[in-house]
């Protein structure tokens, strides 16, 4: 919902994006924590985009380009997405999948091997990870399915967790 995201502008004006559309130039949008999702209504490019911890950004199918893009809370994609950014993850972040199409990120803010804190995957997702190598060092709840290429590496140093999700590795020999 536009009403959950507080767009700040370089002369430290607040206002919603009820009110206006955020323009790349001058608008740095955080999502502060809050109960409801902030769900990206279209592509977007911003000059940066900050989620909070306690709050949820869900790009949906989108994609999203950006100077700067920080995940401090909880980010959701659905299908392929792509993040454009200079990123940075917190310590806590948590990263989730959800739909019924193969799931992945790309770009140059797509959360790279290490970003990867508490990770979910809801059922009947998969996550395609190709042979791109992740860790999930937080907690993992996997009710999907994990697809791993080639080379990579599917590992937890975390919590694993309980639930009845699949991870398959398959050769591309």
């Amino acid at each position: 919902s536009a009403s959950n995201w507080q767009v700040l502008q370089s002369d430290g004006r607040t206002y919603s994006t009820a009110e206006t559309y955020p323009q790349y130039e001058e608008d740095e949008i955080i999502i502060a924590s809050t109960t409801k999702s902030a769900i990206l209504p279209s592509n977007l490019a911003l000059k940066q985009i900050t989620v909070n911890e306690g709050a949820t950004l869900d790009f949906a199918d989108k994609n999203l380009t950006a100077e700067n893009f920080t995940n401090n809370g909880t980010i959701r994609f659905s299908g392929i997405n792509s993040i454009t950014a200079s990123a940075s993850y917190g310590p806590s972040n948590t990263i989730e999948y959800y739909g019924s199409s193969p799931n992945a990120v790309t770009g140059t803010g797509a959360p790279s091997a290490d970003d990867y804190k508490n990770l979910t995957i809801t059922n009947g997702t998969i996550l395609s990870l190709d042979a791109k190598s992740i860790t999930v060092s937080g907690t993992l709840s996997n009710e999907g399915t994990v697809l791993v290429n080639g080379e990579g590496v599917f590992n937890i140093t975390g919590t694993p967790d309980s639930d009845s999700g699949l991870v398959k590795y398959t050769s591309n020999k």
